[in-house]
């Protein structure tokens, strides 16, 4: 019996166990389930569904231009551009992409050449005229006009496969300057294109094309072309000749070592009829360094000596409409662009030449000729009459020795010229050979001539007749030369008129010189080069070459550079004698007549003179400030301050009024206000000497330059 309650009481507590257990699984399962739904926040739920769509896409659109160069090349003209040439390109711009687009064009510049600057533009959009013959560099097609909605000029607007041909057409103006020789301009056109529905290329899809897609772009450049000088009217038979007055004609002379083509050229004034011109025609030419002749008669009717018609870069005959007034012309050589290359005299009397009706030629037709170095036609200086035996021969002439004197088609010729002379000689101007005065004589043709009977005359009309007694012999052979000593004081020593006659009374030279008397006694006055050059005054060498001593070259270098050039490059707008292509290259300066450039060495040697010659003057002022302050201090008291002062430039040394002078004695007394000055001053007062400096290195130079 215990057994089975002892059971019992085991059943009882086993199951009070088993439910608290089922109890506390229960509660454990409860926190478990719901502790991590308490630990998430803002937790949402609800009901949702989520479909697909099928086959939709979104596509973008393409933009796209682009440019092409059809076509580039001279419309006028041919390279290098001349004034008056025209280039034309052809660029077809195309829109290429499947959205319409808008755009603009505009002129972008590559490099930084003057050239740009100068060409004029004439753009055509469809054959329609759109920009006309303005600025390239303000070239800009394509602005808006009104920003909502967008409005482009000239409706640049194209839709997808359309297209706007350009015609760009680039001109170098016919009267540009010389400057832009030797030029570059490299640029190009610039299309950029962008979506219909913006105001500009800032926003959405845009595009941009070059007209030209190499690195440079376009490039266009200059080379040199005839300008002013390039070539001169020569030789004017404005008279006619012996037998037929309207045997006229006109000679151009060719001063580059280039042939030129002077088609469509003319001389106005020149002509009768409307315009009063002549027209040289196309394909007409004249040679380097060569001459081109006009004649108003056919070549078997002239006077000239001619076998047959020119060829086109010798000659234009029979030019009917020549008509040259007896009284005088304003002739006026123009090239094709209307650029006037060179000016013969002026409308007045003829300044030489000569014809039997003025009653002073003896029945001489004589032309008119230029002087070899050609200077300014409308000056008389420029000019001189063909009076040489030379210009009268079977050369030039059917008739030989006859009445008509010239050289058509050849170079003028004076033959014998006076090279150089004394003055003012070393001692008496009437000693006996070779002492006093003096006249060199200088044969620049081939031919041996004869000067016995040719005279010199002064401006008091006296004359010295060359004969073997003031002579070594009268005849000078070609390229030779022959001092007359004159024995007497004839040309005067300050200034004077120094004319050369031939035998025949005609005059073959003349030289006026001023201000001799401030030259050293036997100074001369000289041609360099020998025969053709400038008249200066070197020292003197009778009977030798001219020449220059190493001193005087590199003043005379100086000199030039100074009036004739622009840095490096010869200024060809200067006229003074000194300046003359000449003269330059005689000094070295330029290696021929048609140089444009100094020589790099000769300009390394005038820099140095430059560089020499302020500090020269600086180390003269300063030593002359020197003597002055010690000059001062020993005047001055020792109290009185001596004061220095610059004033714009310039140095002033003024003594205090309030200086003593003589402190010792019985009496004091103070200096009146007194100021030396170096330099000058307008308005100062200078009761002391003034004190200038002297340059002691400048060459005395005639007044001619």
């Amino acid at each position: 019996m215990r057994r089975k309650q002892k059971s019992k009481y085991k059943s009882i507590i086993t199951k009070r166990i088993t439910r608290s257990l089922h109890k506390l699984g229960v509660t454990v399962l409860m926190v478990a389930l719901f502790v991590p739904i308490l630990t998430i926040r803002g937790t949402s739920a609800g009901f949702f569904d989520e479909e697909k769509s099928e086959e939709n896409s979104v596509t973008a659109g393409i933009l796209d231009g682009v440019a092409t160069q059809t076509s580039f090349g001279y419309t006028t003209g041919s390279e290098p551009m001349e004034p008056g040439d025209a280039i034309t390109q052809e660029v077809d711009f195309t829109n290429q992409g499947d959205l319409p687009f808008q755009y603009k064009v505009k002129y972008l510049k590559t490099d930084d050449g003057d050239l740009c600057e100068a060409l004029t533009l004439t753009a055509k959009k469809n054959s329609t005229v759109v920009y006309d013959k303005l600025s390239l560099e303000d070239f800009d097609m394509g602005s808006i006009i009104s920003p909502v909605p967008p409005v482009m000029v000239n409706s640049l607007i194209l839709d997808p496969a359309e297209s706007d041909d350009w015609t760009f057409v680039l001109e170098l103006p016919a009267d540009s300057s010389q400057t832009l020789e030797d030029e570059t301009c490299e640029f190009n056109f610039k299309f950029t294109a962008w979506q219909t529905d913006f105001i500009d290329n800032s926003l959405g899809f845009w595009d941009e094309e070059l007209a030209d897609p190499s690195a440079d772009g376009i490039e266009i450049k200059t080379g040199e072309w005839e300008g002013e000088g390039d070539v001169v009217i020569n030789e004017i038979m404005w008279m006619g000749n012996s037998g037929n007055d309207n045997d006229e004609w006109i000679e151009l002379r060719n001063m580059t070592n280039e042939d030129i083509d002077i088609s469509n050229w003319n001389i106005v004034h020149g002509g009768s009829g409307v315009g009063g011109h002549i027209e040289i025609p196309s394909g007409y030419s004249i040679k380097a360094s060569g001459y081109f002749l006009i004649t108003k008669k056919k070549y078997d009717e002239t006077a000239i000596n001619l076998d047959g018609d020119l060829d086109k870069d010798e000659g234009y005959t029979h030019v009917s409409n020549m008509s040259l007034l007896q009284t005088g012309e304003d002739l006026i050589l123009q090239n094709e662009n209307n650029i006037t290359i060179d000016t013969a005299w002026k409308n007045s009397t003829w300044p030489a030449g000569c014809n039997d009706k003025n009653g002073v030629c003896e029945g001489l037709y004589q032309s008119m000729e230029r002087e070899d170095i050609p200077g300014d036609g409308t000056l008389s200086a420029s000019w001189h009459t063909c009076i040489s035996g030379n210009c009268n021969d079977g050369t030039y002439w059917d008739s030989a020795d006859g009445n008509n004197y010239g050289t058509p088609g050849a170079a003028n010729l004076s033959p014998v010229v006076m090279n150089e002379f004394v003055a003012n000689s070393l001692g008496d101007d009437s000693a006996k050979k070779p002492g006093g005065e003096w006249i060199e004589l200088f044969n620049i043709s081939e031919r041996k001539v004869d000067v016995s009977g040719w005279y010199f005359k002064n401006s008091q009309g006296e004359k010295i007749i060359i004969s073997e007694d003031n002579a070594r012999d009268t005849e000078i052979a070609g390229g030779k030369r022959l001092v007359v000593y004159l024995e007497e004081d004839f040309l005067d020593n300050d200034k004077d008129t120094l004319s050369f006659y031939n035998g025949m009374g005609m005059l073959e030279d003349i030289y006026k010189y001023e201000k001799a008397s401030e030259f050293p006694e036997g100074k001369s006055f000289a041609r360099f080069p020998d025969g053709v050059g400038i008249w200066i005054d070197p020292e003197a060498t009778p009977g030798e070459e001219n020449k220059l001593d190493k001193k005087e070259m590199r003043s005379f270098r100086f000199l030039a550079y100074e009036e004739c050039f622009d840095g490096e490059k010869v200024d060809k707008k200067k006229k003074e004698s000194v300046c003359n292509p000449v003269f330059l290259e005689f000094l070295g300066m330029i290696k021929n007549a048609n140089d444009k450039t100094i020589d790099d060495d000769i300009l390394l040697d005038i820099l140095e003179m430059k560089k020499e010659k302020e500090e020269k003057k600086l180390a003269e002022m300063l030593k002359e400030i020197e003597k002055l302050i010690v000059g001062q201090i020993v005047l001055s008291d020792t109290n009185g301050p001596v004061g220095v002062s610059d004033l714009g430039g310039e140095i002033f040394l003024t003594e205090s009024e309030d200086n003593d002078v003589g402190n010792s004695g019985e009496g004091e007394g103070k200096t009146e206000e007194s100021e030396v000055t170096i330099g000058e001053k307008e308005g100062a007062k200078t009761n002391n000497p003034v004190i200038k400096e002297e340059d002691n290195n400048s060459t005395d130079l005639n007044n001619e330059w």
